[in-house]
């Protein structure tokens, strides 16, 4: 499966990406469908065809309201039951966040919340139920089935702001975290009460506190900092963590703009971040971030220094926009970078590997693997949303592919390791 794009809307972009016990690919997408948003799923046989004995031929979509749906995030429990997270459109208001729960066949599981979904107006919050709310990530525990789900909300007038919450493993708010809410709004502000707070995934560390991967810009937009924010398991901010305010903050040296869009938890516990950093020569490089558990900077990554920040295009060094990540069995973190020409009139996808050292893997690719015009065209902008491992622990990507006339299909590649 070097590459495969196709098209369920007008143009689809895959943004979560799962791969089941039968080494099937889903890819959760949200599909424009030419008048408004929907909510789907594809399922890919392990050798990339479309799997036509999923849900409607290899596909399932939802749009209950005919309005403005869809998908970014997937996860799998152990009997194969598919859980997707993402938007729903409701009307009279803004977008409410959503958890769908459908069977290994695609069909939704209607036993599951209210007919078979999850779906929470959190920007209600804020005061004001036209803020639009989407989830953009949630994972379940395997013991006790409940689901924690990060999302963002914002409106006219508002800044973007956090909500992290918890449902149980039928589908309803869990009051037991943050008790008795069920959520928590709006973490700790880096900046002030005014900034942006973004967030696009989270992930558990062994201890079971929720981490949260992102950034925060000034409202007027003249500085941004990485940020990793921390809960406890029941739903509190971790005060100990960056203490009192329960998140660290990394600025490179050139004092730019520093962006997580990703954050894995290594084999060792510790914390490594994703994302791309401004330099002081105007220019992109990807930037790769990794903090002991304490939230201080690990040192003993890339030899001393605790990032690593470069260009891996061969030819490119304008942008780079590290978003996906990955830890294998050995411990090394594969990253999915789309990289950026000089005029960005064009983006390829570079997948490389870091020893868990810091060093870069040159016995991946010679360092790196290219993949560049898989949807066919000469100035396809390429771009990796998610990457995971499948049970023989081959790399699996899903993104899009948008041609010169900004039409996107969804791609779903894999790479040898």
């Amino acid at each position: 499966m070097p590459g495969v794009a196709g098209g369920v809307g007008v143009t689809d972009q895959a943004y979560g990406c799962a791969v089941d016990e039968h080494q099937r690919v889903l890819a959760a997408v949200m599909a424009n469908n030419g008048a408004n948003l929907d909510m789907v799923v594809v399922r890919f046989n392990e050798d990339g065809s479309i799997d036509d004995t999923f849900a409607n031929e290899g596909t399932f979509l939802y749009n209950p309201n005919n309005l403005r749906d869809g998908a970014v995030g997937i996860v799998l429990d152990d009997q194969q039951n598919i859980y997707i997270c993402g938007s729903i459109g409701v009307a009279g208001q803004g977008d409410n966040s959503a958890v769908v729960k459908l069977t290994p066949d695609g069909g939704v599981d209607t036993t599951f919340g209210v007919n078979g979904v999850f779906s929470y107006n959190f920007g209600a919050l804020a005061g004001d139920a036209s803020y639009s709310d989407y989830c953009q990530r949630i994972v379940r525990d395997p013991i006790t089935g409940s689901i924690t789900g990060v999302g963002v909300m914002n409106g006219a007038g508002m800044n973007a702001d956090i909500v992290v919450w918890r449902i149980t493993a039928d589908g309803d708010l869990d009051t037991t975290f943050n008790a008795p809410l069920g959520y928590t709004y709006g973490p700790n502000e880096v900046f002030d009460g005014t900034a942006t707070e973004w967030v696009t995934r989270l992930f558990v560390d062994e201890s079971g506190r929720i981490l949260l991967p992102g950034y925060s810009m000034t409202s007027d937009a003249s500085d941004g900092d990485l940020v990793l924010w921390r809960y406890l398991d029941d739903g509190t901010v971790d005060t100990a963590f960056g203490n009192p305010n329960g998140y660290i903050t990394f600025n490179s040296p050139d004092n730019g703009f520093d962006d997580a869009y990703d954050g894995l938890l290594g084999n060792d516990g510790k914390y490594y971040l994703i994302g791309d950093s401004l330099d002081g020569l105007g220019t992109t490089p990807s930037l790769i971030v990794r903090f002991n558990t304490d939230g201080t900077l690990d040192t003993t990554f890339n030899s001393g220094v605790g990032y690593v920040r470069r260009f891996m295009h061969p030819t490119w060094a304008s942008w780079d926009e590290s978003n996906s990540g990955v830890v294998d069995a050995s411990g090394r973190i594969v990253i999915g970078t789309v990289a950026y020409n000089n005029d960005a009139s064009k983006s390829d996808i570079v997948i490389w590997r870091l020893n868990s050292d810091g060093s870069l893997d040159n016995s991946f690719g010679s360092g790196r693997l290219v993949l560049s015009n898989l949807g066919g065209g000469e100035n396809d902008f390429l771009f990796p949303a998610t990457l995971t491992l499948d049970g023989y622990g081959r790399i699996v990507g899903c993104g899009n592919s948008t041609d010169g006339s900004g039409n996107s299909s969804l791609m779903v590649f894999r790479v040898n390791p």
